[in-house]
Order: structure tokens, then sequence, then C-alpha cells
């Protein structure tokens, strides 16, 4: 499996009506900071909230991803852990929802 684009990932509203979520870090392909553009249909305000709510939600993608992996780690250690593992979890969940 190849890796991820490198985060963070950050959404933009766009002219074309939708939303892009774009990379910080540096793309494999030029020219472009967009990883994918999530458009509304039909061009209503429920649709336009529910492309904004998936563009938010594709964006948290690698910090839920790296939240994942330190609990299991921790998880398969079978150990305490000086980690914050609520406070990482919790984090992703809020970038995700929009409440960082």
């Amino acid at each position: 499996m190849s890796k991820h684009t490198p985060g963070p990932w950050t959404t933009k509203r766009g002219d074309h009506g939708g939303y892009s979520v774009e990379s910080n870090g540096r793309l494999t392909y030029p020219a472009s900071k967009a990883i994918c553009t999530v458009r509304p249909y039909p061009r209503t305000a429920e649709a336009h909230g529910e492309a904004e709510a998936t563009a938010r939600l594709i964006a948290a993608a690698p910090d839920l991803l790296k939240a994942l992996l330190t609990i299991a780690k921790i998880a398969s250690e079978g150990r305490e852990s000086d980690i914050d593992i609520e406070s990482i979890a919790r984090a992703a969940i809020a970038k995700a929802e929009d409440r960082s």
C-alpha cells in the first residue's frame, strides 16, 4: 500500500460552489494542492452543508489515522502509557466536526 498525501489537510470553499480538500504538505503531483473536491448536488443549502461536512471529514483523515494508530499501538502493548490517548482521539474528532 502506498502512503497517503502528507498532511495537514484543510478545507477551502471554492469558486466552483464546492469545497476543496487541500494538503499543506508537499504533493507528489505538481501544480496542485487539492486532494479532492466535494460539490453539493443538488445545489441547495442542505446539500452545501453536507458537502462542507464531508470535506471536513476527509480533511481530518490523517489526524484520525494517526489517533487510531496511536491507540492501537498502546492497546497492543497492553500497558499503561504516558500518552493521553483520549486527548489525541478527541482532537481528531473535533477537527472532523469542525470544532478545533
